[in-house]
């Protein structure tokens, strides 16, 4: 009998380790969810968030089932306006899990312009999401009173409790970072898979995320690289400004003993000069220098004596 179940057990990791690469974020998050369930996959310093795969994906699949009941199907778009958190992580994976598209809004008078089914905001910017024509209530993340008309994000999420996402029909979604540049959430995968093969991503790899989630860098080279590594992703506060930034990803830096650090060049600018205490498990990472989504076509920029591996083209010299 132990014999037998060691056999299944082989074929079970053979299997997985077999099987063909994720090309959707749907499949990679699932993937996770049933190889990794009990390793730790998000850490939100601010919120006292310590999620595994296994707990990020309930929520996520809570959602998709949320915004299935709301009328959400493959190729409507969900509007988004939310700083990094685990709330925007959320809807982000959980709209790939229905086949709904995504577009981000960079500041709350941008979020008029997106044309979409509905959105997810803060709570201080539900007036403005809410008097956008022809759309759903707002999704409302931190507050408010029932009485407002908006869905609350907390209550969406208990209501579907234990529910499952729908099942998946279209082949992939997509991710307006900017309505002139769609990214497909294949080339975000793709995007998430180079890094890791750049950065060797392991499951020991705690991967501080310092650029928004509202960016295919931080989406993409960022988030799904460690969900491609197995591996954890710490979001410090990017509230209050560029030092703010800065200096709550030095403390995320120390206090998670982060391996890796994606920035980009203003933050990096901002970090102090010296190493901070609790870094030393500090090896490299990644940084934005251009546009495209090359890696390492400029020499690695320098950041407590390790190495940041570039994305993109190199600007033109003067």
């Amino acid at each position: 009998m132990l014999c037998r179940s060691a056999a299944l057990a082989l074929a079970r990791r053979h299997l997985a380790s077999s099987a063909a690469p994720a090309t959707r974020i749907a499949d990679l998050v699932n993937a996770r969810a049933a190889d990794s369930t009990e390793t730790l996959a998000l850490v939100v310093p601010s919120a006292d968030i310590r999620w595994t795969y296994g707990e990020l994906l309930d929520r996520a699949r809570w959602f998709a089932a949320g915004l299935h009941e709301m009328g959400y199907a493959p190729g409507q778009k969900l509007g988004a306006r939310l700083d990094n958190s685990e709330q925007l992580l959320v809807a982000l994976v959980g709209s790939a899990l229905v086949g709904a598209d995504v577009e981000t809004a960079k500041t709350a008078e941008l979020l008029g312009e997106v044309t979409c089914r509905g959105t997810i905001v803060h709570h201080r910017d539900a007036a403005i999401a809410g008097a956008m024509i022809g759309q759903h209530e707002p999704i409302a993340v931190g507050g408010g009173a029932i009485k407002d008309p908006v869905v609350h994000y907390d209550i969406l999420i208990e209501a579907f409790r234990g529910k499952d996402a729908p099942e998946l029909t279209k082949e992939q979604s997509s991710y307006y970072f900017s309505t002139s540049r769609p990214a497909a959430d294949a080339a975000l995968v793709a995007n998430g898979a180079a890094a890791a093969s750049a950065l060797e991503i392991a499951t020991s790899d705690r991967t501080c995320v310092s650029v928004p989630l509202a960016h295919p860098m931080g989406f993409g080279f960022g988030v799904l690289s460690a969900f491609q590594g197995k591996s954890a992703v710490v979001l410090p506060s990017l509230q209050g400004g560029t030092e703010a930034a800065a200096a709550n990803t030095a403390q995320a830096m120390a206090e998670e003993k982060c391996t890796l650090l994606l920035a980009d060049s203003h933050v990096l600018k901002e970090l102090p000069t010296a190493a901070p205490d609790g870094t030393d498990a500090f090896r490299g990472g990644l940084t934005k220098i251009g546009s495209g989504d090359a890696i390492g076509l400029a020499e690695p920029r320098a950041v407590w004596g390790k190495p940041l591996t570039t994305v993109g083209k190199p600007p033109a010299s003067p």
